[in-house]
Formats: structure tokens, C-alpha cells, sequence
């Protein structure tokens, strides 16, 4: 794997160093929302969401998410002309960006069906259909260090007949996310984010086996009523990558106006714990999802002219970090 020394990175360029993520000579710590796919999450929205996230909701990075469905679906040249609009239109307005390949489920092995309304394998796991996917946003996006690759965005198994899910292991995706990296690098230096097990929540093990790409960052996913809440286990899940390597919460949020929604929880109950003692006393960098009317937990009423309670808890998590101090591009 390419290891590549601090003086590769250019002043304009985000890049890895300890544990830490720097932009230029200063550190960075990126705070941010989700946006979801620009061909099917994003239909009929104005690019001015990106000025308002960065300027009204004081973020300073964006997620942005293609899921594998829409690659293979829409069209490269389709796919690439809509993500090129919105993220040039997240750059205008001073934000980082996160491009993400929004697949579920183990390379090859299994894909996790989507919800009703879509086509069941629009998170496809099909492993050349990634590498495809991402030789072309690196030699689109690569030569732009503000910008950065999520190169997968879950990992899960199945569930089993009786009723318990065999998680992939951190050994048996290494050697997949080793082959992304090194189809990106060779068209890219930009920043890179892996992560592993149990739809990214479950980091065990990864610190004892890093990734020997040196500008490698990590994805952790949670959301309200994981392992009851219990920020035991969620320390456990984390396992300390912290104090080696960069996390970044790039999924998380809780939804409280619907209580059959599987994220179901509230502000005391999970988002202040979650946003204490984790994003904020470890220092994590994160994107809540998400920023839609529909896709929960949602930020935006269904007219999208208010923010819902967990919007409304997202943008003053995003104010605690003064204006004048928060790094942008």
C-alpha cells in the first residue's frame, strides 16, 4: 500500500496525520449533514440547500451519497454530471465533501434488499460494479483534496433462520477495501474512509490491523436504540480507533416523531448522550443523516419549509463550534 509523506499533500488538500485530520498546516475537525443521493434523494431540490447547510447550520462538510443502483441504473455520464453539480455547489459555499458509495451488505456476497418504493438491489454489492464506480470518481474528483471517498457504506450479512447475523470480519474486508484504495491511488491522493462490521458500527479489531494507506480515515454508523442505548457497548464498538486513526460518525441521528421508525429515540434519550460523551469528549468528526423530508430520521418537515425537532437538535449541535474558528475550504 502507498504510504505517502506528509510534503505529497498540497495546502488546499485534507490528508491524515496521527489521528488527526489536517488542511493545509491547520487541524480540521469536520461537522456536517447528509444529503443523500442527487438522482433520487435530492429531486427538485435548489443547489442554494448547500449555502444554507454551510451558512444557517454552520457545517462545514457534506455527505453526499451514490448508490450503486443509480450508478448501474442512471448511467455514468448522468450520475457524474448531476455529482459533479452538487458538489462543485458545496465547494462554492466553502464546505468539504464526502463522496460515498452507498452500498449495503458484504462485496460479492450479500445485498441487503432496499426499502418498499425501491428496486430491491439498489444497494448492490456487486464488487466490480464499486471498482468501476470508483476508477471514475477518482479520476473525476481525485485531483480535488477537498474532497473525500467513502468507499463503502455498509457492511452486514444476513440475518439467519434463527434469528442471529453472522458479521463480516474486519480480515475479510480489509482485502477488499485494500483493492479500492489502490485503484484510487492511482489516480488520487485524496483522503480515504473505510469502515467494518454490522452496517459500520462495529469497529472491533480494526485498531490492532489499520489500514497501511497512510491518508485513511475511519466511518463509524449509529443511530437511537443501538444496543439499547448503552454507551458501554458503543465504546466497545468503537474499540479506542480514536486515539489512533480519524473517525468519522459519517451516519447517525434518532427520529422521535414516529415510533415505528427503527431509529426511534429522542434528543435526552440518545442525541445529547451520543453528541456528549462521544462526538464531542472524543473528538469525532461526523454528517447526522439526513438532510430530507422523507428519509429518516429526517431533518425537514414534509413541505420543507421547517426543520423538524431532530433538524432543529442537529443545527444547535452544529452552532456549539464558533463560526469564526470552524476550518472550511
Amino acid at each position: 500500500m502507498l504510504c505517502l509523506p506528509l510534503s505529497a499533500f498540497a495546502a488546499d488538500s485534507l490528508y491524515v496525520k496521527g489521528n488527526k485530520i489536517f488542511y493545509g498546516n491547520r487541524e480540521v475537525m469536520l461537522q456536517g449533514v447528509a444529503v443523500g443521493d442527487p438522482l433520487i434523494a435530492r429531486e427538485g431540490r435548489p443547489l442554494s440547500d448547500y449555502q444554507l447547510i454551510a451558512d444557517d447550520w454552520n457545517a462545514n462538510v457534506v455527505r453526499i451519497s451514490v448508490h450503486p443502483g443509480t450508478w448501474r441504473d442512471y448511467g455514468r455520464k448522468k450520475v457524474i454530471d448531476m455529482l459533479r453539480r452538487d458538489v462543485q455547489a458545496a465547494l462554492a459555499a466553502h464546505m468539504f465533501v464526502i463522496i460515498c458509495w452507498q452500498a449495503i451488505g458484504v462485496p460479492d456476497v450479500y445485498t441487503q434488499p432496499a426499502p418498499d418504493g425501491f428496486q430491491r438491489d439498489l444497494y448492490d454489492t456487486n464488487f466490480d460494479l464499486a471498482k468501476d464506480f470508483w476508477k471514475e470518481i477518482s479520476m473525476e474528483f481525485g485531483q480535488d483534496g477537498r474532497i473525500m471517498f467513502e468507499l463503502w457504506n455498509e457492511p452486514v450479512w444476513p440475518v439467519q433462520a434463527d434469528g442471529s447475523q453472522v458479521q463480516p470480519k474486519w480480515k475479510e474486508l480489509k482485502p477488499r477495501w485494500e483493492t479500492l484504495i489502490g485503484l484510487v491511488r492511482f489516480y488520487s491522493d485524496n483522503l480515504v474512509i473505510v469502515t467494518s462490521n454490522g452496517w459500520g458500527y462495529n469497529l472491533q479489531s480494526v485498531r490492532n490491523a489499520p489500514m497501511e494507506d497512510s491518508n485513511t480515515a475511519y466511518a463509524w454508523h449509529i443511530y437511537a436504540g443501538t444496543d439499547g442505548n448503552d454507551p458501554g457497548a458503543w465504546e466497545r464498538n468503537l474499540d479506542g480507533l480514536q486515539d489512533i486513526k480519524p473517525v468519522l460518525v459519517t451516519e447517525w441521528g434518532f427520529e422521535p416523531d414516529v415510533k415505528t421508525d427503527k431509529a426511534y429515540g429522542t434528543a435526552k434519550g440518545f442525541g445529547y448522550l451520543f453528541a456528549d460523551r462521544f462526538i464531542r469528549d472524543k473528538h469525532l468528526h461526523y454528517t447526522a443523516w439526513c438532510w430530507h423530508s422523507d428519509w429518516t430520521p429526517r431533518m425537514w418537515s414534509a413541505d420543507w419549509k421547517s426543520p423538524t425537532s431532530f433538524g432543529n437538535f442537529i443545527k444547535g449541535i452544529l452552532w456549539r463550534v464558533d463560526k469564526k474558528t470552524l476550518v472550511r475550504p
